[in-house]
């Protein structure tokens, strides 16, 4: 069974996405912040993550581009950050995705799955 990290500091969202992965079959992981996540660093070794952008603790996005833009899980970005900054960030990590909240449930979850299904590299504004 494939396993996502979901990396959400809002409770209801967090909720919402583990309801959509687990219904589809995924073992979920989550962190809640960025203390979380440096104190949690293997957790990353992971097959797939969700990465909000805009979590507690992390003051600076080049800690983020750092942690992720030589990692081997592909990353999705979901975040209420605007648009063009996301898909700016999400190219600067090397993610596959990037989803502006509120996004369509089943758009994420289609790209998640060809994500996990076979290998795609390209960043998509989605």
């Amino acid at each position: 069974m494939k396993e996502i990290l979901i990396i959400e500091d809002d409770i209801v969202m967090q909720f919402l996405l583990r309801n959509l992965f687990t219904e589809a079959g995924y073992t979920i992981k989550s962190i809640m912040d960025g203390k979380e996540l440096f104190d949690n660093i293997d957790a990353l070794s992971t097959d797939l993550i969700i990465l909000d952008m805009m979590i507690p603790h992390i003051y600076d996005s080049s800690e983020l581009i750092n942690l992720y833009k030589d990692h081997e899980a592909p990353v999705v970005v979901v975040s209420s950050i605007d648009k063009e900054d996301g898909l700016y960030f999400s190219k600067k990590i090397n993610a596959q995705a990037f989803f502006s909240k509120p996004f369509d449930s089943k758009e994420l979850l289609h790209k998640v799955n060809s994500l996990l299904h076979k290998e795609n590299n390209i960043v998509t504004n989605s």
